[in-house]
């Protein structure tokens, strides 16, 4: 135990002068979306092909409206939020309006007028707020300004208003943009503004929810029209964040860097209109839980069969799925196994089929959080391609060959909005677990794009790297690095636990109590890629066994300590590097007497 020992010697003058950032969570957000509204467009009429139609408002139209429950655990003093527009805030869109590729709405205001009803939103009516039974209160009223396609559109309170310790129903109206846009030629304002939203049914499995330690927000719905009727049976919210001042006596925790060593089976790389592995292939093997990522294996073999249909029998259309594929034999990958799989017109294939159906098969910027959280998927390119405008699909299994093996092939795909372009590529099958991305001439021009693997409902991301530079490589097994967290505010006075996560079974370790910072790299005591991050002074001994393990910690009711901010770290035997040990992330609490 030497390298523990070592671990905590420190001094506190030190660590008072160079601590690690201790930030109290002052904002909760919303989960980004996966689809959006769009108003009075007739399929193929909001397109670069045709000319843009006008909004269509309906009679005494006065904005879109997300509503739903918040339930703060204190006060939250709120004076901005930040929503969330697509196509730069604009409803319709040609090749000079919105869709970044020119002004759209951005910079202009619109008013949002926010409403409270004093118990769950569902409580209240939806009709009109100054109708004297429908329990609604207006609390508030901001400016928003439009920014850019997908980033925030800030909204400012210049009278901030409460979100009560409780339960309580809010409600959001973002009235249109009333100014003139000269350079929209097609429509007349107000403009009805375009938010994107987080829709239940395309994402299963996640949350339309958002929490932190101060505020829960939960059963969140969405109307085009402000207190209408609303609009289906899936939940969805706006996507938007909410900031918030907390008071100066209030308790609160953060967490300080990450454990190691988490390694997980998702591996990716991004593009955004340059693809660079035309003519290559990439070759996957299963080793252990995880691939072997390296270049070679075949190229392109040319399909032979009638092109897929859709799994009505119909034609493939744009951001479209096939019926089920049946590969023939039972497929392994990491985390699962399967003999059937369902492709989408976009480059993914999906690898559980009873959730296929809700995923969604275009991938955006919001792609990734499906990518990693939703069901596994094999992306030899995740684009935005449209067999509408050019391309087939094609699949064929070979379950002669010496290993078993099927093909799916997008064979001279269009990009959407680009009549003429021609995209190939194939993803082979075989039943040792084997996986073939393989490429033909790509001339994408500008979507963003996804290439890789994901076993799907994980919330580890390995972050972006250059595939084709790293190979050879190995994803990881699934492995997870030790976590530490609070289970309830640091509120002097009461007795929370320090919860240790993922502990490997049988390991013996320590929770180290001590003071934030500052960040010491562990490479030189032999544990490479394991950072420390307090100064501890006290160490409390953890049982050695696996999974979650919960340690008490009383706090004082000692009202001299608000303010004052300890941390706590977790270190475990392994056998994972030379030292034998490994380190949790570490957690700073603020005491507090709130």
């Amino acid at each position: 135990m030497n390298t523990l020992t070592h671990l905590m010697v420190g001094t506190l003058a030190v660590a008072a002068v160079a601590q690690s950032p201790c930030n109290a969570p002052r904002s909760l957000d919303m989960p980004r979306g996966l689809v959006t509204p769009n108003y009075g467009a007739a399929p193929g009429q909001n397109d670069s092909a045709n000319p843009p139609v006008a909004q269509d408002l309906p009679a005494g139209y006065r904005g879109t409206l997300t509503v739903a429950d918040f339930t703060a655990e204190i006060d939250l003093l709120v004076d901005r939020i930040d929503f969330r527009l697509e196509d730069d805030g604009l409803i319709n869109w040609s090749d000079n309006i919105g869709m970044g590729d020119g002004p759209g709405l951005r910079g202009y205001t619109a008013a949002v007028n926010v409403y409270k009803s004093p118990d769950t939103w569902s409580n209240a009516s939806l009709v009109d707020p100054p109708s004297p039974a429908t329990g609604w209160t207006q609390v508030a009223s901001g400016t928003l300004t439009v920014g850019l396609n997908g980033g925030p559109s800030i909204t400012l309170f210049a009278q901030p208003f409460t979100i009560p310790a409780g339960t309580n129903g809010f409600a959001f109206e973002l009235e249109p943009v009333r100014e003139r846009a000269p350079h929209i030629t097609y429509a007349d304002p107000p403009y009805a503004l375009h938010p994107n939203l987080m829709v239940d049914r395309f994402a299963p499995g996640l949350p339309v929810s958002a929490s932190n330690q101060f505020l829960r927000i939960d059963n969140p719905e969405w109307t085009r029209e402000a207190f209408v009727a609303l609009t289906g049976p899936a939940l969805k919210s706006m996507v938007y964040t909410v900031h918030y001042r907390i008071p100066g006596n209030a308790a609160w925790s953060s967490q300080l860097g990450a454990g190691c060593y988490s390694r997980p089976r998702a591996f990716y790389e991004l593009f955004e209109g340059d693809f660079d592995l035309s003519r290559s292939t990439i070759g996957l093997e299963l080793v252990g839980d995880g691939y072997r990522v390296s270049a070679g294996g075949a190229g392109i073999v040319a399909p032979s069969s009638p092109p897929l249909a859709d799994a009505g029998g119909g034609s493939l259309g744009d951001d479209d799925r096939t019926g089920v594929l049946d590969l023939g034999f039972s497929f392994p990958f990491p985390g699962g196994s399967t003999s059937q799989v369902i492709a989408t017109t976009n480059g993914c294939v999906f690898m559980d089929l009873a959730n296929s159906g809700l995923q969604r098969t275009v991938f955006d910027e919001f792609g990734l959080y499906g990518f990693l959280a939703g069901q596994p998927m094999h992306a030899p390119l995740w684009f935005d391609f449209d067999p509408t405008l050019g391309g087939a699909m094609h699949f064929e299994a070979d379950l002669a060959a010496p290993v078993p093996m099927a093909r799916i092939t997008w064979l001279d795909m269009a990009e959407w909005r680009t009549p003429g372009s021609s995209n190939t590529l194939q993803c082979a099958f075989y039943a040792d677990g084997r996986v073939e991305y393989r490429y033909g001439d790509f001339a994408i021009r500008r979507a963003l794009g996804l290439l890789g693997f994901s076993p799907g409902r994980t919330d580890i991301d390995p972050g972006e790297y250059d595939v084709s530079a790293r190979m050879p490589f190995e994803a990881g097994d699934g492995t997870r690095a030790p976590g530490l967290s609070l289970d309830a505010r640091p509120i002097l006075g009461s007795t929370i636990g320090l919860d240790v996560r993922d502990v490997p079974a049988g390991a013996p370790g320590f929770v180290l109590l001590g003071l934030p910072g500052p960040v010491r790299d562990l490479w030189r005591v032999g544990m490479p890629g394991c950072v420390q991050q307090i100064v501890p002074f006290d160490a409390m001994a953890l049982p050695a066994h696996g999974g979650v393990v919960v340690i008490p910690l009383a706090l004082p009711a000692d009202a001299s300590l608000v303010d004052v901010r300890v941390a706590a770290q977790c270190v475990l035997e392994s056998p994972q590097n030379v030292a034998g040990l490994i380190v949790s992330g570490g957690v700073c609490l603020r005491l507090g007497s709130l």
